[in-house]
């Protein structure tokens, strides 16, 4: 990321901006209010007052202005209140990408950044692509679509796209012979980076690393060169040496552990920014096991503005330490970014369409449901007092259901029906796949007992 010179904002954008910091003060007033599941309406209001905002700065710029603080305050707003919309349901809404957007598009800034990435990492990123693109292409033809939120996200995608076509153009540089080796490279860089910010250290890991490392030097000719068949260098060797060298000056640097450089350790500043990004690692790894009970949407508003507020200290892709330099070694700086968006991603997408008015039933069926195919694996059921709980629990959450559906404290219908009705029947036809198998296996005992008594 290179720094830009902050730009003063323009006269006539001046109401905008206020608007758009009275639009974000609402929004996190609505985020820190946890006594009320969120109002739809609510959300549906703000999402007007911020298109209303988006069009006036639509109709006033040309392509090519600068950005200023307006730009940074509505994109503020937009992923903020795209994370709203996921917290009521409401995934497949246009507004539900913003976020999803920003998130693809840092990662595959990263990755380009760090050079360090194989085809595995671009495919589920284009599909999260091809997913949005067509939801955009599906919600230009509603009546309601704004022409401004298609452009901005239509903009989103394009830029998106942009890193991703460089980020697989190097990759398709990468002569077939040697993709295997700079897979295997990759995984032994992310490894090394993993390790240096473990708590401890581990002698035997770092041999084992080295000897994968000395292993793979050893494919190289006597030129240092990766070459084929008839000894002619291969296509992409440029790439997997530089990961080879890296990787081998990255383990000598993981052995002092702390994950930072002896220069860097020195500057408080540095200290400060690796602990930042190594709690909010912990706290966001923590999440992904706890989602499904703990985690509103909205809640990764905070890491994700800590994450661009952190960013943000980069000049021209650096960290600068208190007297302006940029010490060397500030990878793990950039694989601690890198990591705790993949994690925000990985959250996002494992965001389900159901409101979080809805969300502990289909927490509750979502664990009947594993429960029934764990019996199922494991040989089905003895009798069929085996299938009561689950028919007493699956019994007592239809009760709450008036007319089919799922009701709001204030009798609305919470997003997400269709999902958590689809829940309940799945567990009702594996209730009955498991009464079924035990039946079969009753009347195979009973045939094998009558044949025995016959041939005695």
């Amino acid at each position: 990321m290179s720094y830009k010179p902050a730009v003063p904002v323009p006269v006539e954008e001046q109401p905008i901006l206020e608007k758009l910091i009275g639009i974000r003060q609402r929004l996190a007033v609505l985020k820190r209010d946890r006594t009320k599941y969120i109002d739809k309406n609510d959300v549906f209001n703000l999402y007007n007052q911020l298109v209303e905002q988006l069009e006036l700065i639509d109709k006033r710029r040309s392509s090519d202005n600068i950005r200023n603080i307006v730009d940074t305050q509505l994109e503020d707003c937009l992923h903020l209140l795209s994370l709203f919309y996921l917290a009521i349901g409401r995934n497949n809404d246009l507004p539900a990408f913003f976020v999803q957007l920003g998130t693809v598009r840092r990662l595959l800034e990263y990755s380009l950044e760090g050079a360090c990435y194989t085809q595995n990492d671009l495919k589920p990123l284009k599909e999260r692509l091809e997913r949005i693109r067509a939801a955009v292409l599906e919600g230009a033809q509603k009546e309601d679509a704004s022409p401004v939120v298609i452009k901005y996200i239509r903009n989103k995608l394009e830029q998106c796209d942009k890193n991703y076509s460089e980020a697989q153009s190097n990759i398709s540089k990468i002569a077939p012979e040697l993709t295997s080796i700079q897979s295997r490279l990759v995984s032994i860089r992310r490894q090394i980076d993993g390790f240096a910010v473990r708590p401890t250290s581990d002698g035997e890991f770092i041999d084992h690393l080295m000897k994968q490392l000395k292993e793979i030097e050893e494919m190289r000719d006597p030129d240092g060169k990766f070459v084929d068949d008839q000894s002619r260098p291969l296509q992409g060797q440029e790439l997997c040496n530089g990961i080879l060298e890296e990787c081998f000056s990255f383990l000598e640097d993981a052995k002092s552990k702390q994950g930072l450089t002896d220069e860097m350790k020195s500057s408080p500043k540095f200290q400060q920014i690796y602990s930042r990004l190594d709690e909010l690692l912990s706290k966001l790894k923590h999440l992904t096991l706890t989602h499904r009970w703990t985690l509103r949407e909205t809640d990764l508003y905070v890491y994700r503005a800590s994450l661009a507020e952190i960013d943000s200290m980069r000049i021209d892709g650096q960290f600068l330490d208190e007297n302006g330099n940029a010490p060397a070694g500030q990878r793990i700086l950039l694989y601690l970014l890198r990591r705790c968006y993949a994690y925000i991603y990985q959250l996002l997408s494992a965001s389900e369409p159901v409101s979080e008015e809805l969300m502990a039933v289909h927490n509750q069926l979502r664990t009947v449901k594993r429960c029934l195919l764990e019996v199922q694996r494991s040989g089905g059921i003895y009798s069929e007092r085996d299938l009561y709980p689950y028919q007493m629990k699956l019994a007592s959450l239809e009760k709450l259901r008036v007319n089919g559906y799922f009701l709001a404290s204030d009798n609305s219908v919470p997003e997400g029906q269709e999902l958590v009705n689809s829940l309940l029947t799945q567990c009702h036809q594996l209730i009955e796949e498991l009464r079924d198998e035990r039946h079969q296996h009753d009347i195979e005992e009973d045939e094998a007992i009558t044949k025995s008594s016959e041939s005695g």
